[in-house]
């Protein structure tokens, strides 16, 4: 089940890769909140096809990195913020993936994850969350 939520999720990547990269010389804040509806969007996918808990941290957590380095500004100061949060995003949702892996459940998220609609709720707080947190 593992290996069949990680093959979904990386047939996804290119897709939500190619929707950012598309946002070239749009405002930033447009682009930030496509990237997190991407990413959340992804997320959606996988936890409704699979009912699993696994990649919850990787995508919501993870998908900062991808957001500072898409918006960093031109500036050597912004570009070294935008580096520092990607670094921060890589190293916090690689461990939590690591931990999922290792306990194989989320027993806080086992009711709400349990429906399509508690899971739609979950994702679109996870999006609501990233992108205000992301704000300026």
């Amino acid at each position: 089940r593992m290996l069949t939520t990680a093959a979904k999720a990386a047939a996804a990547a290119p897709a939500a890769a190619g929707a950012a990269a598309s946002l070239a010389g749009k405002p930033t804040l447009l682009k930030s909140a496509a990237i997190f509806g991407s990413a959340n969007a992804l997320g959606f996918g996988i936890s409704a096809a699979t009912g699993s808990h696994l990649h919850l941290d990787l995508i919501g957590t993870g998908v900062f990195a991808v957001a500072a380095v898409a918006t960093a500004g031109a500036d050597a100061r912004q570009r070294c913020s935008a580096g520092a949060v990607a670094l921060w995003a890589v190293k916090l949702s690689s461990f939590l993936f690591y931990r999922a892996l290792q306990t194989q459940h989320d027993g806080r998220l086992t009711e709400i994850l349990s429906t399509t609609s508690g899971a739609a709720g979950f994702w679109f707080i996870s999006f609501a969350w990233g992108w205000v947190v992301s704000l300026p």
